[in-house]
């Protein structure tokens, strides 16, 4: 179990171009479609949780879905498997990134892996506008106007104001927490 979790998290670290938020069309495909552990909700539940905590999400989603899998121990595989490929290859890239940079095949590259880690982003995005703004009931969706009018809400003042984003989650979880109780 282990071993297999440090193995699974080496190779999410190494497709994880463009940071953590690629991590995620990758961790839901492999926990909720194809192994079951997690239901959709709980997946975005563990991404959320991975957001709110000091660090990149891609190494809290690692922690997380590791504990969940293999307890302290399982989380310290999968945080190792995530970490460690990755300080390997920025090493590796920031030398020949510098020693080769003009090059037309670095540059070809970089061309092409810019576009697919915008894609897997977006797909990233998607998929929680999805799980946050419709709850599938009797197979259909019916739209949460309260997460929706939050996701309104949010997007207008981070485009229009210079509110941190620190305080828009936490007036977000308090929005939520209100209805809720109501």
């Amino acid at each position: 179990m282990i071993l297999t979790l440090l193995l699974r998290f080496s190779g999410f670290s190494l497709l994880c171009f463009g940071g953590g938020y690629i991590l995620i069309p990758l961790l839901f495909a492999d926990l909720v479609t194809q192994r079951g552990i997690l239901a959709a909700n709980e997946f975005l539940n563990l991404v959320s949780i991975a957001q709110l905590t000091p660090g990149p999400v891609g190494i809290n989603t690692a922690t997380y879905s590791g504990y969940l899998e293999g307890g302290v121990w399982g989380s310290l595989a999968a945080t190792a498997g995530f970490v460690l490929p990755t300080l390997f290859l920025a090493s590796l890239a920031v030398a020949g990134l510098r020693k080769y940079r003009d090059s037309f095949f670095v540059r070809g590259l970089m061309t092409g892996v810019r576009p697919a880690a915008v894609g897997m982003i977006t797909y990233a995005a998607l998929l929680f506008l999805r799980l946050s703004l419709f709850a599938e009931k009797e197979g259909t969706l019916k739209i949460d106007w309260i997460s929706l009018a939050v996701f309104g809400i949010t997007l207008i003042l981070m485009l229009k104001s210079k509110i941190s984003a620190f305080r828009l989650i936490v007036c977000g979880a308090a929005l939520g927490a209100l209805s809720a109780l109501l």
